[in-house]
């Protein structure tokens, strides 16, 4: 217990499907209550296994696969250890207050042994979320006394979930309608992956859904994972929520404050000790004395965090930022360049080219002169002109690309689109303003595109002042 707080065992039954269960296991990461556990039983004959430690997640690699979903269920439920156990299927999705809301509800009612909202969001391909009645087995919260009461799954496939809520006696049920900002699950179907209710019941002479399963599991069906969501699947909930014609104003705006800690894709393995008040380097000074806090629109905190970023890039290609306007994050990367020994960041911008609208005071005069008392003038090479162009033509190995140019869909999208093919495997990619509700684009750039993509590993938000998004490229580690 956690001062008073029962221990919440959460059960995912897998099978070769790594690509799906990492956003499960984020899903679980997300989770605002303190005492709980993820156990995850995979009987697939390829393992997987995590990038590193996480709190609570334990993952059973079988040497064999067990004989039906009834009795993987059951080995699942022996293994943990809670008194409040919850299903957590490998390809669902389940909101941040999952676990508090179910046993804030169950737990103070002895004389209940199961919970379950009675509706729940479901999705289609990552798309056409509405609200659904359904059995949503997946969303059950069950007292580990249940089976003594009822006892275990049954020695089915399709179907064990049905017969096993069936024995529940009705008095013994605690059910509740949640309105749109309570609901605590997403029922997704599709997204590439067999359901083994898609098979229907298990008939003599026919092939079972479970054998049906195995048949259909992509590749790669093991190694390792590293958890997080492919996209950002809370502002899609967000974004489509806002079109129903069940979830009112007041209902969107709960739900958009409940969500609005966890729109993060992922926890940046690479970056674990990332600590903005411990992190220092050569020359950090002399920035802070030309830049201050509050230079232009980046605070320090941002540019602290791109000098750190540029600790993690590999070797064998050079820094490049797009947008350096008055320079303060073309002198942080400049400064990090020269400490590690690299070539000259390549400092891309339009100035005095740009629309009248976005000129300003800054000239490309005022950032050389910036870049000659930092004395880093040596360490930039600057590229005055349109990103595009230059991308058209770029032939340089890039190990860091960080893109802060034209905040449009259409200029951050062809900023990726050119640049982003040159990153060396390992390579980070960054993208600032990605938290400023001014440049929403910039973060559809990021969902729609550079995420679906599957070239990216390890996404990370700095989500401090106007944020960073940043990932590393899919290859040879750093």
């Amino acid at each position: 217990m956690v001062e008073g707080l029962p221990l919440v065992s959460c059960l995912c039954p897998t099978y070769g499907r790594p690509q799906i269960l990492r956003e499960a296991i984020w899903s679980f990461l997300q989770q605002d209550y303190p005492n709980k556990e993820l156990m995850i039983v995979n009987d697939h004959d390829q393992p997987v296994c995590l990038d590193r430690a996480y709190p609570g997640v334990f993952v059973h690699n079988l040497p064999e696969r067990l004989a039906n979903l009834g009795e993987k269920r059951n080995h699942t439920v022996r293994l943990a250890r809670g008194e409040i156990l919850l299903n957590w299927d490998d390809d669902d999705l389940y909101l941040p207050w999952r676990i508090t809301d179910s046993v804030r509800r169950l737990w103070p009612n002895p004389e209940k042994w199961a919970f379950k909202a009675t509706r729940a969001w479901s999705s289609t391909n990552n798309k056409r979320y509405h609200i659904a009645r359904n059995l949503f087995h997946a969303q059950i919260a069950m007292r580990r006394s249940l089976f003594d009461q009822v006892g275990w799954y049954a020695a089915l496939n399709s179907g064990q979930d049905m017969e096993f809520e069936a024995r529940i006696p009705k008095e013994r049920w605690l059910q509740y309608q949640a309105t749109p900002s309570e609901l605590l699950y997403v029922y997704r179907w599709g997204n590439g992956v067999a359901h083994i209710s898609g098979f229907g019941r298990d008939r003599e002479g026919k092939a079972t859904g479970w054998d049906l399963m195995a048949e259909r599991t992509r590749k790669p069906a093991g190694g390792v994972i590293t958890p997080g969501f492919d996209r950002d699947h809370w502002q899609d909930l967000l974004d489509e929520a806002a079109g129903l014609p069940d979830v009112d104003a007041a209902e969107l705006f709960a739900l958009t404050r409940r969500l609005e800690p966890y729109h993060s894709l992922g926890d940046g393995a690479y970056l674990t000790d990332w600590d903005p008040e411990r992190f220092a380097f050569a020359g950090q000074a002399e920035l802070e004395t030309i830049f201050g806090r509050n230079f232009t629109m980046m605070m320090n905190n941002e540019a602290k965090f791109l000098a750190y970023l540029a600790t993690k890039a590999p070797d064998g290609g050079c820094f490049v930022e797009i947008g350096s306007r008055s320079g303060k994050s073309a002198g942080y990367l400049a400064r990090m360049a020269a400490n590690r020994g690299l070539g000259p960041l390549q400092s891309i911008d339009l100035w005095d080219l740009a629309p009248p609208r976005w000129q300003g005071t800054e000239t490309v005069e005022k950032f050389l002169e910036r870049m000659e008392r930092l004395g880093l003038r040596e360490q930039v090479t600057v590229l005055k002109g349109d990103s595009r162009v230059m991308g058209a033509a770029w032939q340089k190995p890039i190990s860091l690309l960080f893109i802060d140019g034209d905040h449009s869909y259409e200029g951050a999208r062809a900023d990726y689109e050119l640049f982003s093919p040159h990153i060396i495997p390992g390579g980070i990619i960054a993208f600032h303003d990605y938290c400023h509700n001014h440049f929403p684009d910039v973060r559809r750039v990021v969902r729609d595109v550079v995420l679906p993509s599957g070239l990216w590993s390890d996404p990370y938000e700095l989500r401090d002042h106007n944020g960073i998004w940043c990932a590393r490229k899919r290859g040879e580690s750093v």
